[in-house]
């Protein structure tokens, strides 16, 4: 029956266009009196004409529209006519709706379920009704999609050799399930970072503290928290999920409000923050809370941490840098911690690791580390190193300062490593926390005894379930730190330290501070140069390991040359992309446009081998170039980071860096700008 009415609509329009063809031609000879037909019609005759043509139309169209009634009076079958009384009434208990499309994808039948919704379909186009839908067309067949349709939740399946939607509303479970989300417990910490350190200053600035317990409580009244002091320093919050989200579009504004009063009295305020939801029961949401603010605190403090399940963690936050703590008394517990885990492994392999292209600070706390290592008698012990995934320097220093052969009993290769390492191994991570930017990341899937220990911020891959992480973002190297292990982890006898390792660290702190000129130099580091040196550092060798050839000098100055600025106090550097450098030599570029007046931060984009393209950030202080590096998937230090990109180009990660500048300058600018 379709397809009749369809040539009758047809056979329609062709009459209708020949009809009024016909009578034009007629009007226009009658007009012009051609073959005097006026003489035999009359005006009259032609009214008579018209009419009679205008009701034979009016009928044909009455029987097409009466036809095509009768057909969608065929088509509107029942459900229960077509699958029975019983089961009709079992598919409306359970609120399931079916549509039934023909070739071109027009309804051609839709059960009660949609009229009963208001929801009319019969001889719709359902894609154009429903954009969403699209998506089933050549999906499996086990593909399902939850859609909103006016004000109505379905669960959509497709059977596309039956030609037929499933549709099942489960609006209610929907509406409860964000009725529960909305309303689900969050648990939370918020606690002022360098609390001590504030209260020892209070006969200077004796209403800072106050000043800060009043902004957390003014903001928990705000957000609806409700806050609880468990230590001096400390809050212990509980809310619902829907103010979490509005703290989260505030982003966190607390952070800001105490960091204005600490730039009101001439000091460095901050809070850490950390928040945990929809995890399955209250210890789990604590505990996942408490690790949250961990990573708040490792990564600098100033910052807050969501941790969401199935999510990754939300950071909001971390415009300062981190200050520098001497609390010397973490220093013990971490060195005795440490030394305690040598101790109970001594008898087992312990490989060592730096990251990829090791440098000189990686270097040298691997050195530091091995001499701990060697003062609690593990002889099994080894640094994971290949010279083609060191920098060129390190290479040099390698081979100038120790002999093949004891090379060769110090170290072990990349392949060897992951060879031998298995579940009983104990992993000793240095200056780096990334997974992918490690010496050889498959060997942390090999052990489950893994200690960290690191300078860098930690990033969102973050490893979990280690026997010991140490993240210090104010300290200046990862050499600093292990010379504190050294100095405070025993002191009858002392840790013996070969004078070259020492002269290699020193070597790293001068690498990484920029001989001393970075912000994160402070007591802590001068001190530890001053151990070094009483275990027989040399400055000149440390300095002399760090020189560039004249060539290299030459090329750095030429590409500082060609700098671009897309934002003020903004440069970056891109090299050619069939030049192949080490990231020594990004870093160094680097450095030297940092060093440029009225530039804030800096970046440059240059290739590494055939396949990677790395992206070294440096910052005065006043940008965070680690939000930005995290951003392109690398991370770091506040005042320097990196990114690495494999099958890149250096036009493509050119692109990826001005997006991001775009999107997150503004955030990363540090809050000691902040009311300037």
């Amino acid at each position: 029956m379709r397809k009749v009415l369809k040539v009758i609509q047809i056979i329609a329009i062709i009459l209708a266009i020949a009809e009024i063809l016909i009578f034009g031609i007629f009007i226009t000879l009658y007009i012009t009196d051609i073959a005097s037909l006026q003489d035999f019609i009359s005006v009259e005759g032609i009214a008579y004409i018209t009419i009679v043509i205008v009701l034979v139309n009016l009928i044909a169209l009455g029987a097409f529209v009466f036809a095509l009634s009768l057909n969608n009076q065929r088509n509107d079958l029942k459900t229960k006519e077509i699958i029975g009384k019983e089961i009709n009434e079992s598919f409306i208990f359970g609120q399931i709706g079916f549509v039934v499309l023909d070739e071109t994808n027009k309804v051609i039948w839709a059960s009660e379920l949609f009229e009963s919704q208001d929801i009319h379909l019969l001889n719709r186009d359902i894609f154009e009704w429903c954009e969403e839908l699209e998506e089933f067309k050549n999906a499996k067949l086990t593909f399902e999609k939850t859609i909103l349709i006016q004000d109505h939740y379905f669960r959509v399946k497709y059977l596309e050799e039956n030609r037929i939607f499933l549709f099942k509303d489960v609006s209610e479970y929907e509406n409860a399930l964000a009725l529960f989300q909305k309303n689900s417990l969050v648990l939370g910490i918020i606690m002022i970072d360098n609390y001590s350190e504030i209260a020892q200053n209070n006969e200077d600035v004796n209403d800072v503290i106050p000043q800060i317990r009043s902004a957390i409580t003014q903001y928990g009244r705000n957000f609806h928290i409700v806050l609880r002091s468990y230590k001096n320093d400390c809050y212990f919050c509980v809310t619902r999920n829907e103010n979490l989200e509005e703290m989260r579009r505030d982003s966190f504004s607390i952070l800001k409000n105490v960091r204005q009063v600490g730039i009101k009295e001439g000091i460095n305020t901050s809070l850490s923050i950390a928040f945990a939801s929809d995890y399955s029961s209250v210890t789990q949401i604590n505990e996942i809370a408490s690790n949250a603010l961990s990573v708040a605190m490792s990564r600098g403090g100033d910052q807050a941490v969501v941790a969401q399940m199935n999510h990754e963690l939300s950071f909001y936050g971390g415009k300062t840098e981190a200050s520098e703590n001497r609390n010397k008394v973490k220093v013990k517990s971490d060195a005795n911690a440490l030394l305690n885990i040598v101790e109970e492994n001594k008898d087992q392999q312990i490989l060592i690791m730096g990251h990829q292209g090791m440098d000189m600070d990686a270097l040298g706390s691997c050195l530091g580390m091995l001499a701990i290592c060697r003062y609690k008698n593990a002889n099994n012990v080894k640094i994971v190193y290949e010279d083609k995934r060191a920098e060129a320097k390190v290479k040099a220093a390698m081979n100038s300062l120790f002999s093949f052969d004891e090379v060769s009993k110090f170290t072990i290769s990349p392949k060897k490593a992951s060879e031998i390492c298995d579940s009983s191994t104990l992993l000793i991570v240095l200056d780096v926390n990334n997974t992918k930017m490690m010496m050889e990341p498959i060997l942390m899937d090999k052990t489950d005894k893994i200690v960290i220990i690191d300078h860098h911020r930690l990033g969102r891959e973050n490893v979990d379930d280690l026997l010991l992480s140490i993240i210090d973002t104010s300290a200046s190297s990862a050499s600093e730190l292990v010379t504190e292990f050294i100095k405070y982890g025993s002191k009858f006898p002392p840790i013996p330290l070969d004078k070259r390792a020492a002269t290699i660290m020193l070597s790293g702190i001068f690498l990484d501070t920029a001989f001393f000129k970075r912000p994160t130099v402070g007591v802590r580091t001068f001190e530890a140069s001053m151990v070094l040196k009483e275990y027989g550092a040399s400055n000149q060798v440390a300095d002399e390991l760090l020189k560039d050839e004249f060539e290299e000098y030459s090329f750095i100055s030429s590409i500082v040359m060609q700098k671009k600025s897309p934002y003020s106090g903004i440069i970056y550097c891109k090299l050619d992309d069939t030049e192949i450098l080490e990231q020594s030599t990004l870093a160094k570029i680097c450095d030297q446009c940092i060093e440029l007046k009225n530039v804030n931060a800096a970046f440059v984009i240059g290739r590494v081998n055939a396949n990677t393209v790395n992206l070294s950030a440096r910052s005065n202080g006043l940008i965070n170039v680690q939000m930005i590096c995290e951003k392109l998937g690398g991370g770091g230090h506040f005042n320097s980071s990196a990114a690495s990109f494999n099958e890149s180009n250096v036009d493509a990660v050119e692109k990826l860096l001005l997006d991001v500048l775009s999107e997150t300058l503004d955030d990363a600018r540090s809050g000691n700008q902040e009311g300037d």
